[in-house]
């Protein structure tokens, strides 16, 4: 029975390493360089903000080296915010729209948060245009594939 238990932990072992790294994040999410419009207008993060114990709006995963993930949590998004990510606002939305994110303007992520997900710094743009989003009960998820400056 100890051989087995040995065994099944030093077979889990593997699992530890790819789990996904879950970091609080700044998505300010206004557009167009942060003057209005769809989308990002910049992703940032600090040391600090992962030390606190405070729900927040935004949070990042790594899914590869290229693929990046921001989850919002609809109960904490604004109007404008809801907006801003949906084109509409939550309460608008019906359950047969497809609803994809708008990306209108680049926008580069700052090195430290790049580096807090364990991603290259060179992949930091997420380019205009559209992406794929996944809205369920508690949370909006964005898709974003990040390309090189």
């Amino acid at each position: 029975m100890k051989k087995l238990l040995h065994t099944a932990a030093l077979l889990a072992l593997p699992l530890l390493s790819i789990a996904q790294t879950e970091l609080k994040i700044n998505a300010d999410i206004r557009g167009r360089n942060c003057s209005g419009g769809l989308g990002l207008c910049s992703v940032t993060t600090t040391t600090e903000i992962q030390k606190t114990n405070q729900d927040y709006k935004t949070i990042a995963f790594k899914l590869d080296e290229t693929t990046l993930v921001l989850e919002f949590n609809k109960m904490l998004l604004s109007e404008a915010e809801q907006k801003s990510l949906l084109n509409t606002t939550l309460t608008k939305l019906n359950s047969s729209q497809t609803i994809e994110f708008i990306q209108e303007e680049d926008v580069v992520i700052d090195a430290p948060t790049l580096q807090l997900l364990g991603i290259a710094s060179k992949y930091n743009t997420i380019k205009k245009g559209n992406y794929p989003m996944v809205i369920s009960d508690i949370t909006i998820k964005v898709t974003f594939k990040l390309w090189e400056q």
